[in-house]
C-alpha cells in the first residue's frame, strides 16, 4: 500500500485568534505561504504564486483589503483564466474573530469562525489515474461569499472549474462516491471506526464525468464530528493524518456530510 496522492502534498495549519483586520490575514498567509517547501512565490503586491507541479500545473491568488473585515480573493489559473473571485468577511465590531488557514503547495483553505463561519478554497485536483495534465480543469475554487460580498445559500453548489464546457467556467457540484449510506451520512467499517472518502469534483454538464480530487481535503459524516475537535485517520498501513472539520454548511444530497483539512 501507499499514501494516496491526493494526500501526499504539502500543507500546513494556523489558528489565529481574535482577527480584527483581514491584513492579518493576508500578512499570515505570505509568512506561511513563503517558507513553506515547496515555496510559493510573491511577484508584486498581495499577489501569491502556488509552486508549479510536474505538469506545469499552478494557480494564483490575488488578495484585496476591501475594509477591515471583508477580504476579496481572485483566483487564476496558470493560463491566466480567473477561475472565480470570492470574499470572506470577519466580524466587523468587537473582538473580531478566529481565523483558520490550511495552505498547502496544491491547496489553500480559509474559514472565518463567525456565528455562521465561512469559508474560501481553492486549489488544482488531483487527476489519479490518469496524468495530471490529461485534461484542462486543474484548478477549482469555492466560497461562502460571492465577488458582491453576497452570501450563497450552499457553497457546495458552487465550485468553479475552467475548461469543462466550451472552454469557459461551470460551477460543479461534488461528489461522495459511496452509494449506501445511513441517513445520517455515517459509513463504518465492521470494526465500527467510521470511514472517510477523498472530495471529488464531478461535471454535471458533461455527463457527471469525474474531474478530480482536492489535495489535503477528506470528506466524512458530519453526525460524527464536532467542530474544533481535531480527527485522527488512517490514511495507509500504520500511517495516521490529522484533519480539522471545516464550518461549510453543505445543503442538498451533501446535507448529512463535512469537509475535512489537513491539519497535521
Amino acid at each position: 500500500m501507499s499514501i494516496p496522492i491526493h494526500l501526499q502534498s504539502s500543507f500546513s495549519y494556523v489558528y489565529m485568534s481574535a482577527v480584527t483586520d483581514v491584513s492579518s490575514i493576508i500578512s499570515q498567509f505570505s509568512s506561511t505561504a513563503l517558507a513553506q517547501n515547496p515555496a510559493w512565490t510573491n511577484p508584486s503586491g498581495y499577489e501569491f504564486v502556488s509552486p508549479v507541479d510536474a505538469a506545469g500545473r499552478s494557480f494564483t491568488l490575488y488578495f484585496t483589503r476591501i475594509v477591515a473585515a471583508q477580504l476579496q480573493i481572485q483566483v487564476v489559473d496558470q493560463y491566466g483564466n480567473t477561475i472565480d473571485t470570492r470574499q470572506i468577511w470577519l466580524n466587523s465590531s468587537g473582538p473580531g474573530n478566529d481565523v483558520s488557514l490550511y495552505i498547502g503547495q496544491y491547496h489553500v483553505w480559509i474559514e472565518s469562525w463567525r456565528t455562521t463561519p465561512e469559508t474560501f478554497r481553492a486549489g488544482i485536483l488531483d487527476l489519479t489515474p490518469q496524468a495530471q495534465n490529461r485534461w484542462r480543469t486543474p484548478v477549482y475554487v469555492g466560497g461562502y461569499r460571492d465577488s458582491s460580498g453576497d452570501s450563497l445559500s450552499s457553497d457546495a453548489a458552487y465550485l468553479a472549474v475552467y475548461g469543462v464546457s466550451n472552454g469557459g467556467t461551470n460551477s460543479n457540484n461534488i461528489i461522495f462516491v459511496v452509494q449506501t449510506l445511513n441517513t445520517d451520512g455515517t459509513l463504518q467499517a465492521p470494526s465500527g471506526d467510521m470511514a472517510f472518502f477523498p472530495v471529488f469534483l464531478v461535471d454535471p454538464n458533461n455527463n457527471f464525468r469525474l474531474l478530480g480530487r482536492m489535495y489535503q481535503v477528506l470528506i466524512g459524516p458530519a453526525g460524527a464530528i464536532s467542530i474544533g475537535a481535531a480527527i485522527t485517520i488512517p490514511i495507509d498501513l500504520g500511517v495516521t493524518g490529522t484533519f480539522m472539520p471545516s464550518g461549510s454548511a453543505l445543503g442538498g444530497q451533501m446535507a448529512n456530510y463535512r469537509f475535512l483539512i489537513r491539519s497535521a
